[in-house]
């Protein structure tokens, strides 16, 4: 070996070491890239590499990848054959004792992959194909199970099925297909279980007919596409062989071709069944699954033991017929030729009940009745009527109607007819039967109407009926007969008021008044009807037309609560009576029974009717009072107003257009007034409200009686006039209407306000200040707004005139008010110079330059009081300024002046001339003083301030730039200098000078 073959082969081994390493370090991927670096230059390396993807591969469960890796690695290396080969052996031989353990775990998918990845491994070698085969087999069971495609896997099942299989397997499938089954997976298990049903597997046979049936109740289409239709049935046959109709029942309901063999069947059971009651329960189980036309036409033929069953359970199931009408038909025409009609009869009217049209088939069989000569009579009428109950047929109704008045009018004995009336009007109540029978041209017709009354249960006939049956009672001649009719069936509480009252209206025309009113009053003792108590106000008014009067009274006053035209026609003869006699008496008691209705009356009332008598009655009556005014008769005039209370809603008008005629006639004042207020209490005692009235008389009376009560008050004294008037102001105020009282108050306030002025006046001459206020105090709460004005103000002078303290606001409000100048000027004045004796000429100035300008001495002895006083403050600054020229005065002093030197200024110069230019100038002055004295006591910040606030700039004043300089050098000494003043100066000097 070279020195460079030498080296090589230890940068191999070393390489080759490093590989292990990397391998023993867990990092296969670096061991397994320096393996294949030095594949084809270290012997060793193809060794190294084969024994690690053998114990990676079986370790880490990865065997095929690795697998593989083996198979690549013995192709390419081309050292160490035999040693790569033997690792692969044992790899293999891992791989299938894997695929054993994973086909015992149940794994089979797995198992089968694993196998098939070795399968070229084992070539030739006949177990192994077997094992491989059987492995595949169950891999192909669980895709079908579990895996969403399952195509390829189901035919290589029914390839597997097709060759010989053991028990095993076959029960393998049956169970897969029960677990598909158990899981809703219908399709696959039906497949599944056909694959083995092909070839005669019971198991899978039965499965297949389940998996079938639950595959149609689902009623999903692409599952029942699978399933052929005749192979079905097949099985069928063979899974129900004891009992095929079971098994056929079951799937009948699904498919016409399932339905067409179970009815073959059915008809087949039946018809060879010998027991009717087996075979009918054949048919009930056949109709009940497959209701087929078939089934009734083969056993609902009258010649079927069965038939009778037949009809029984359809009329007992009418739904079954109404789904089909070929089904019903069928069934009806079968019965509609069944031998006892009254049974088929029987039978068609519970089908009707149920809905079921049968009225045709009915009318065939009723019309065979009919026809037939060998029927009763009376059947015949029932059978007639019943059908026409139920359909409503005319013809068949005329036909019974037509046989029952001539089997009635057959008879020719009375009972006989009354019998067979009865049998007939128990079937049916017909109308015509009544025209017929109960009319005065046959024979029996009383004994008819006496057995309707007492036998026919007449109280429960319909309305209709009982109408037409009083109708003809009312069309007989004899009226008495008629109400002695409709006299009986009234005491049966039978309602027979209109035709009982129809008849005696009727029979009314033909009698005489007397036996009219006879025959009228009997016939209201029986009905308070309304045309009976016309006839009977027509009566009256007929009694009245012949002359009668108290015939017709009696008979007007019996009709009162029955008409409402009675009290007014017997207050219209009350007022004849009235205008016929001569004496007032009897005028009042006539017209006063007239007028009595207008207030009692019966409920029954013509309010209508009864106005216009009413006024005819009510001005009689006025004519009455009037006639007793034109005599003087005061008291009956009066008497007779009262009385019209309850007829006249303005009758206290009335009684005050009378008491001012009694009024006018009394001289006295106090007696007037006395007769007034007793007449205004009486009406308010009568429920008149003063407070609402305005009529003419009423405030003629409040006028009267207002004039009354003045004059007689200025006959007293001042404190009882007062008393008098105001007395007679609160009487107004809660009696009398507002408009009314308004006018009638303010002309009693403006004597009474006289009074008070007049007395206020007297009291201020005697100096009675007090008093007077008093007075004019009371007028203030009667007065006007004018009047109130007037009366603050002398109430205001008076106080003064006393020396008491007034409000200024109270004065000047005073003077606001319009008019009263000479008052006015009274007040200022007086007002004036009592401020200026009580707060002085300054106090008293504002009011007097308002009020008071032509004053001259005031407004100047008010103006001389402020020059004083600018005087004063003048001499108080110039004392300051001395003190601060000389230097005594403090930094503080100095502050304080400077603060109040405007204020100096406004009250100075306002009334001192040539001053305010001079104290102007004092600014600079005092402004020099307080910064020198800054810079004596050190005060630097203050300084500064002030030098800001002063809003000079340094480079246009070189005093402000000195004293400026002056202040930051002070500053700095006194080590004063910080950032927040240093700033301040900064900027104040840079905004400055920009």
């Amino acid at each position: 070996m070279g020195l460079i073959s030498w080296i090589k082969s230890i940068y191999y081994n070393k390489k080759l070491d490093n590989a292990d390493r990397n391998y023993l370090a867990g990092d296969i991927y670096e061991a397994e890239s320096l393996y294949l670096d030095i594949l084809y230059t270290q012997p060793d390396a193809a060794e190294h590499l084969a024994k690690m993807y053998f114990e990676v591969g079986k370790s880490s469960k990865d065997e095929l990848t690795y697998l593989d890796k083996l198979r690549s690695l013995l192709s390419d290396t081309s050292f160490g054959k035999e040693k790569v080969s033997s690792y692969l052996v044992r790899l293999v031989l891992h791989i299938e004792r894997t695929a054993d353990a994973l086909f015992n775990n149940h794994d089979y998918t797995k198992a089968s992959k694993y196998l098939k990845a070795i399968e070229c491994d084992n070539r030739g070698n006949t177990n192994f194909a077997k094992k491989y085969s059987l492995y595949t087999f169950y891999a192909n069971l669980y895709a079908i199970e579990y895996e969403y495609s399952y195509e390829t896997s189901l035919d290589s099942v029914y390839d597997y099925c097709k060759s010989g299989i053991n028990k095993d397997i076959e029960e393998a499938i049956v169970t897969t297909v029960q677990r598909l089954h158990t899981t809703k997976k219908l399709s696959r298990a039906f497949r599944l279980a056909n694959c083995l049903a092909k070839k005669g597997n019971k198991d899978a046979i039965k499965e297949c007919v389940s998996i079938a049936y639950d595959i149609y109740k689902s009623g999903k289409d692409t599952d029942k596409d699978i399933i052929n239709e005749d192979v079905l049935l097949d099985y069928i046959s063979k899974n129900s062989s004891d009992n095929l109709l079971i098994g056929l029942e079951l799937f009948a309901p699904f498919t016409d071709r399932y339905k067409k063999r179970y009815v073959e069947v059915s008809l087949a059971s039946i018809a060879s069944e010998t027991d009717s009651s087996k075979a009918f329960a054949l048919f009930k189980n056949a109709w009940q699954v497959s209701p087929d036309v078939s089934l009734i036409q083969t056993f609902a033929k009258p010649s079927s033991k069965i038939s009778s069953n037949i009809f029984e359970y359809f009329a007992q199931n009418t739904e079954d017929l109404n789904s089909k009408e070929d089904n019903r038909n069928a069934l009806l025409k079968e019965l509609s030729n069944y031998e006892n009609q009254d049974y088929a009869l029987e039978l068609f009217e519970k089908f009707h009940k149920h809905g079921i049209y049968v009225e045709n088939y009915y009318k065939e069989v009723v019309n065979k009745i009919y026809a037939n000569e060998d029927c009763d009579n009376k059947h015949k009428l029932k059978v007639l009527y019943k059908a026409h109950r139920l359909f409503g047929d005319t013809e068949l109704y005329v036909k019974f109607v037509s046989k029952g008045i001539e089997t009635i009018s057959a008879e020719n004995e009375e009972t006989q007819a009354v019998s067979c009336f009865s049998e007939v009007w128990s079937i049916n109540p017909d109308l015509a039967f009544l025209d017929t029978f109960v009319a005065e041209e046959y024979k029996y017709y009383k004994a008819i109407i006496e057995f309707l009354i007492e036998k026919s249960h007449i109280s429960k006939w319909n309305e209709h009926l009982f109408s037409h049956f009083c109708d003809n009672v009312f069309a007989l001649d004899d009226y008495k007969y008629a109400l002695s009719i409709f006299e009986r069936l009234n005491d049966k509480k039978l309602s027979v008021q209109k035709p009982y009252v129809a008849t005696v209206l009727k029979a009314l025309s033909k009698l005489d008044t007397d036996t009219k009113l006879s025959l009228v009053n009997k016939s209201l003792a029986i009905f308070h009807d309304k045309y009976l108590i016309d006839e009977k106000l027509s009566i009256a008014n007929v009694y009245l037309s012949y002359g009668n009067y108290e015939k017709s009274e009696n008979t007007l006053k019996e009709l009162v609560g029955l008409h409402t035209n009675a009290e007014p026609q017997l207050a219209s003869l009350y007022y004849e009576e009235a205008k016929k006699t001569r004496s007032l008496d009897s005028k009042e008691k006539f017209i006063l029974k007239g007028l009595s209705f207008n207030s009692v009356h019966s409920s029954l009332f013509s309010e209508d009717e009864y106005k216009t008598i009413f006024k005819k009655l009510l001005r009689a009556y006025n004519s009455l009072i009037e006639k007793y005014c034109s005599t003087n008769d005061f008291d009956n005039a009066y008497r007779l107003c009262l009385g019209l209370k309850p007829f006249s809603n303005d009758w206290f008008d009335k009684c005050a257009e009378i008491k001012l005629l009694a009024v006018s006639q009394i001289k006295n004042d106090e007696s007037k007034i006395k007769e007034i207020r007793t007449f205004f209490n009486t009406l308010e005692s009568d429920g008149i409200n003063l407070k609402t009235v305005h009529t003419e008389n009423i405030c003629c009376l409040w006028d009267d009686l207002s004039c009354a009560q003045i004059q007689l008050a200025h006959t007293l004294p001042y404190a009882e006039c007062v008393v008098v008037l105001n007395d007679f102001i609160s009487y107004v105020e809660t009696h009398c209407e507002k408009t009314k009282s308004d006018s009638t108050l303010k002309c009693v306030k403006t004597e009474l306000a006289a009074l008070h002025k007049k007395e206020g006046y007297k009291y201020e001459q005697e100096s009675k200040y007090l008093e007077a206020t008093n007075v004019y105090d009371a007028l203030y709460g009667i007065a006007d707004t004018r009047t109130k004005s007037w009366c603050k103000i002398r109430s205001l002078i008076c106080q003064i005139k006393q020396g008491k303290n007034v409000d200024e606001d109270d004065v000047r409000k005073s003077l606001s008010y319009v008019g009263f100048a000479k008052e006015k000027k009274d007040l200022s004045y007086r007002y004036g110079i009592w401020l200026i004796k009580h707060f002085g000429a300054k106090a008293a100035s504002c009011f007097v330059n308002d009020f008071l300008s032509n004053e001259k001495e005031l407004v100047d002895f008010c103006h001389n009081s402020y020059i004083k006083e600018a005087e004063e403050a003048l001499a108080d600054l110039n004392r300051k300024i001395s003190i601060l020229k000389t230097g005594e005065a403090s930094l503080e002093e100095a502050q304080n002046l400077a603060d109040y030197l405007g204020s100096y200024d406004h009250q100075i110069s306002t009334y001192l001339p040539d001053t305010h230019d001079k104290i102007e100038s004092l600014y600079r002055l005092i402004s020099s003083y307080i910064l020198s004295k800054c810079f004596e006591e050190g005060k630097y910040e203050l300084a500064m301030k002030l030098l800001n606030e002063s809003g000079k700039n340094w480079y246009e004043d070189d005093i402000f730039f000195r004293n400026m300089a002056i202040v930051c050098l002070g500053m700095t000494e006194t080590n004063k200098i910080n950032r927040k003043n240093y700033k301040l100066t900064e900027v104040s000097d840079l905004t400055r000078a920009g």
